[in-house]
């Protein structure tokens, strides 16, 4: 996410303290601008999340971007061995460290010069070793310190009295210091330190973590303090890539949008009809139903329809590939690759588990950012539910259904419920709260044979046919929604019960009652192309003007048809 947009003004509780920006994007806006300079960081966290790279990081950018030089101190690991591990980043510039404009000490040597013996340090070894941190720092007119790490040196005291006197007299040191520092610390459980102390000589602590979630691991960081200056606590993922830490910032609008009363269709007439209209424009819709139901099929059609009104599309899928999307579509007549020629449909494809799910949100961002976004599909949030945790599957729903209402975006998103025949209830994580509309394909038995029934269970801010209606897929067509389900109970619970003649059936009858022989293949003729009042009044006069049935017979035969459509 572009951040720079975000940050305008540096907020600092003391207006003496002067901000010094860390050049790494995402932190910054943590830190709302920087560290205060001359402060002290605790930088904490396990082997292998990123402390020493983000603070060579830091470092370099120093030099790079604001002129101020450095120093990094280890004693973990050879010099050589640690500018070898950033050597194909693409922060590190050997011209810079060839300058001395960032220095490079191996305090081992150091200790090792003043005859200490690692083993058996007093504290007046301690003081010695301070004071050439101390030294070293003034001599290379250094503006940024990194100590790397203050658990290695902490580690050669044997004494608790003594880690203790290291770590106030090392912060008493830096305090006098004009200098910014980050202390390198290892933990391995809970907590910012392993000693206890470190972070109350610290000004700022900033934690690090690797989190096994299912089979990835993510790494995560979060400022615990930072002394002076306001900043944001939240956790935040991040990856280590080649220019260096990448914090992944959620996207999470205020909860203030503009609510419109204008209608756009479904791409499905029959949806439009039962929801009164239509969607609304920027509203999320979850359709809901068990595999081979028509979920695809009714979310191309819902972009098929945004097409046609030259609307700008995006279809994410989480399952199936844009190849495989483009035939399904084609299938039904629906030319999409042209439409994506034209620049007005955009595929994204990937397998969740490819990619942080904050790293899906930035590249759908990046993607309304370009392409001005009408219409959006997520095909299907099942997905991603199975390789997250129910709290950080929540929070992707509520941050991309958030994200689309600010943009005005109309979104579709699909969700497999785990049964065919029974109904699931779609709360345990909040997906029926956060969305506006829910609609739930169903299979259902009828004598003996699956059938497809559709219910819109909710409609915000606007009523709806609370009916439940068949529907068909159809070659070349799509979705056909047809009569409402009115001789039967049971079915939204799976035990559905016939308790009369359907419309079906009596329309069956009455087309059979005129027409005889020929009644049920008359309706099935109708029925391709949807039962209405319509297409049977078309049906009936095109049966009178062929002198099949007389006027007044046609005239009776409809208000019939009617008469059956319109039963409670």
């Amino acid at each position: 996410m572009k951040t720079e947009k975000v940050i305008q003004t540096v907020t600092a509780k003391d207006e003496n303290i002067k901000i010094s920006p860390t050049g790494i994007e995402g932190l910054d806006f943590l830190l709302k601008g920087g560290f205060p300079e001359g402060h002290v960081i605790l930088l904490s966290g396990g082997a292998g999340t990123g402390k020493t790279m983000l603070a060579m990081q830091w470092l370099f950018n120093g030099y790079k971007k604001n002129n101020e030089s450095g120093i990094y101190i280890t004693l973990t690991e050879p010099i050589t061995k640690a500018l070898q591990n950033i050597s194909n980043t693409e922060f590190y510039d050997k011209t810079v460290t060839d300058a001395l404009k960032i220095h490079f000490t191996d305090l081992r040597t150091a200790i090792q010069l003043l005859e200490i013996k690692e083993k058996s340090i007093t504290k007046n070894d301690i003081d010695k070793i301070i004071d050439t941190i101390g030294q070293l720092v003034k001599q290379t007119g250094s503006k940024r310190l990194v100590i790397d790490s203050i658990t290695a040196l902490a580690y050669m005291l044997n004494e608790k009295d003594l880690i203790r006197y290291f770590v106030f007299r090392l912060g008493t040191m830096l305090s006098t210091l004009n200098c910014t520092t980050i202390l390198t610390s290892e933990i391995t459980g809970g907590g910012s330190s392993v000693f206890g102390v470190e972070e109350f000589i610290s000004d700022g602590v900033i934690k690090l973590e690797s989190v096994k979630i299912k089979d990835d691991i993510i790494r995560k960081l979060q400022i615990i303090k930072m002394r002076g200056i306001d900043y944001i606590p939240k956790v935040v993922d991040f990856r280590i890539k080649r220019d260096g830490v990448h914090l992944l910032l959620k996207i999470l609008p205020e909860l203030v949008y503009r609510a419109t009363n204008e209608k756009v269709s479904s791409g499905v007439s029959g949806f439009d009809d039962m929801c009164y209209g239509g969607l609304f424009k920027g509203s999320c819709t979850l359709l809901a139903g068990p595999t081979g139901t028509g979920k695809t099929v009714t979310s191309l059609q819902f972009i098929n329809q945004g097409l046609k009104n030259g609307e700008h599309c995006l279809y994410v899928s989480f399952e199936e590939s844009r190849e495989q999307l483009l035939r399904l579509a084609q299938s039904f007549g629906w030319d999409f690759e042209k439409y994506e020629k034209d620049g007005l449909l955009t595929f994204l494809c990937s397998y969740p588990e490819l990619a942080y799910p904050i790293e899906h949100l930035i590249a759908i961002e990046e993607i309304f950012e370009k392409n001005k976004i009408n219409r959006i599909v997520i095909d299907s949030l099942t997905a991603l539910a199975n390789v997250l945790p129910v709290e950080t599957f929540r929070d992707f729903v509520k941050m991309i259904v958030s994200y689309c209402k600010a943009k005005e975006v109309t979104s579709l998103v699909t969700a497999a419920t785990a049964t065919l025949m029974g109904s699931e209830t779609l709360t345990e994580a909040n997906l029926s709260t956060l969305t506006d509309n829910i609609i739930i394909l169903k299979y259902v038995e009828f004598s003996g044979e699956l059938g497809f029934v559709v219910a819109v269970l909710k409609t915000r801010s606007s009523d709806r046919d609370k009916k439940l209606r068949k529907y068909n897929i159809i070659s070349k067509k799509g979705i056909v929604i047809g009569e409402a389900l009115m001789a039967y109970e049971g079915v939204m619970t799976g035990t559905s019960r016939k308790i009369g003649k359907t419309t079906e059936e009596k329309l069956i009858d009455e087309f059979n009652t005129v027409l005889g022989p020929m009644g049920l293949q008359s309706y099935n003729e109708i029925a391709l192309k949807g039962i209405t009042e319509k297409t049977i009044t078309e049906y009936v006069d095109s049966l009178k003007s062929e002198g099949i049935i007389k006027k007044d017979t046609a005239e009776k035969f409809k208000q019939n048809c009617v008469s059956i459509l319109n039963e409670k």
